[in-house]
């Protein structure tokens, strides 16, 4: 719980948006594919950022549970071999 109250210690309002969502329905668990669109403000201004992100679901006597749950920011756009050298 520490790292969660690091993250929303420095944000006075924080909007997730969920998009390109891609679920994997086959047994237990779900595994889960995403894009989190982040809108945040803070005392120096507003800040906007997308995290690439999987999850990872179980639903033992038909109650869902979030079992793991990680994303890692997407910076732009990855340059072509061709451009990096």
């Amino acid at each position: 719980m520490e790292s969660w109250e690091r993250i929303f210690s420095g944000t006075l309002e924080m909007r997730f948006t969920l998009i390109n969502v891609q679920a994997q329905v086959c047994g237990d668990p779900r595994l889960g594919v995403l894009t989190e669109s982040i809108d945040s403000r803070h005392r120096d201004g507003k800040r906007r950022g997308a995290r690439a992100g999987d999850e990872s679901l179980r639903a033992p006597r038909r109650r869902w549970f979030l079992v793991h749950h990680h994303v890692s920011p997407i910076y732009g756009p990855v340059a072509a071999v061709e451009q990096m050298h």
